[in-house]
């Protein structure tokens, strides 16, 4: 009679399941690790736009003070008809937002003179702008009434906060 050999295999013939789970744990710790050190090596920094480096853009003619930035930590961008011209919105942009609370304050905040008539009466009865200061480089505005109609579109009117004011600023329509 004649004998069949058959070939041993192996005690092993595949990976065991232990083994093949800790080289895929392995493999997603090292991307892991190689994606941190990428954001490490990139700056895990905040993307906002810095004021002093990137200023906000103002409107043609718009001047600007460096004292209104200094003292209150904001710069006006513009000041602007709005509903139907009953309203006159003043934009600013925050450089500051520790010194920026000032918008905020009855005794700083910001109104607008034309031929000796002060326009200080919030808009949408004192839903004039948000009571929260934006964060630098973060835009805010003020809603004030335009009583009688007397600010127009190219108007030149004085702005003020506080002590400081601001000369001949164009009025957008």
């Amino acid at each position: 009679m004649m004998s069949v050999t058959t070939p041993e295999l192996s005690e092993e013939p595949f990976e065991p399941r232990e083994r093949r789970a800790g080289r895929v744990l392995l493999g997603l710790a090292a991307i892991f690790v190689l994606a941190f050190a990428v954001l490490l090596v990139r700056g895990w920094r905040d993307h906002r736009p810095d004021p002093a480096k990137n200023p906000a853009p103002v409107a043609p003619g718009m001047p600007v003070s460096n004292a209104l930035e200094s003292t209150y930590g904001i710069r006006f961008t513009a000041v602007a008809l709005t509903a139907s011209d009953g309203m006159i919105e003043l934009r600013y942009t925050v450089v500051d937002t520790g010194k920026a609370g000032a918008v905020h304050a009855d005794a700083t905040i910001p109104y607008v003179v034309k031929d000796d008539h002060t326009f200080n009466k919030p808009g949408l009865g004192g839903h004039g702008h948000a009571k929260e200061t934006p964060g630098n480089g973060q835009a805010g505005y003020i809603l004030l009434t335009n009583d009688a109609d007397r600010v127009h579109a190219g108007d030149v009117v004085t702005l003020h906060m506080g002590d400081i004011k601001l000369d001949h600023v164009p009025v957008l329509g």
